[in-house]
């Protein structure tokens, strides 16, 4: 082995989402690598701390395999910017930074990535597609840093699956309501890990640009699963493109 490979602001650089993509993408540098990986204990810092949550944040005992776990010693910080990129380390012990979306990260060691990231008392594998509407904390403007996923989007979305059943998870149904009508079926929301493994046992997906619902896609593992994505993640002002964001197989519209 040439080292370790962590991630030490798992929980604290963005939520729970962000950390799926962190902890898939540290396990498959370091495959791809030759390190071997560790972790602090998985809690969602920054959901509780930076937004108040009163939710569940413990996210390391939702998880049926443990992940390898860190002894807390530093190590000299990579950080990588937004998007993909080639990573090439040399021998030592490392601690990565950035928010590592993209599956182009793990894609080789998927099976390994799903193996850490099984959820216990996840439910069974459905035919439902999981439609996501993302609102509380995104601006229905299509120039805002962050802007919810417009009408049409969904429309055409859903014309790619006639005859399917949907299931919506949304932090804001009402929103939906307003905007779609009640044409599907809407998730209860426990909260967000109970909805994040029902959505991972769904069929095929649409999307929001959010880290939420792409993870989830990617994590699914049924045969013949689509999944459609929003072409623009980011609003014109951040200046950032969807690059890199999505699977190579994904239905962008």
């Amino acid at each position: 082995m040439k080292g370790i490979l962590t991630f030490s602001q798992l929980g604290r650089y963005g939520r729970f989402a962000n950390g799926v993509f962190q902890v898939a993408s540290t396990i498959g540098i370091a495959r791809k690598q030759g390190f071997k990986f560790e972790f602090p204990l998985w809690i969602n810092h920054d959901h509780r701390d930076r937004f108040g949550s009163t939710e569940d944040v413990y996210i390391y005992k939702h998880l049926v395999n443990e992940l390898p776990l860190s002894d807390g010693r530093s190590f000299p910080e990579m950080y990588y910017q937004w998007g993909y990129h080639e990573v090439q380390l040399p021998m030592g012990n490392w601690d990565l930074l950035g928010h590592l979306q993209s599956d182009k990260y793990f894609r080789s060691h998927i099976d390994e990535v799903r193996h850490y990231l099984t959820f216990k008392d996840e439910p069974p594998q459905n035919d439902y597609v999981a439609i996501h509407y993302r609102a509380g904390d995104y601006v229905d403007d299509p120039n805002a840093y962050h802007p919810r996923c417009p009408k049409e989007y969904y429309i055409e979305a859903m014309k790619l699956f006639p005859g399917r059943r949907f299931i919506l998870f949304s932090d804001s149904p009402g929103a939906w309501m307003d905007m779609m009508g009640s044409q599907v079926r809407i998730s209860i929301g426990i909260d967000y890990i109970e909805d994040f493994k029902l959505m991972k046992s769904c069929h095929s997906f649409i999307t929001a640009n959010s880290s939420y619902s792409l993870a989830a896609a990617i994590l699914a593992n049924q045969p013949g699963k689509q999944i459609v994505c929003p072409k623009k993640w980011f609003g014109d002002v951040a200046g950032m493109t969807w690059n890199d964001i999505y699977p190579e197989n994904a239905i962008v519209i």
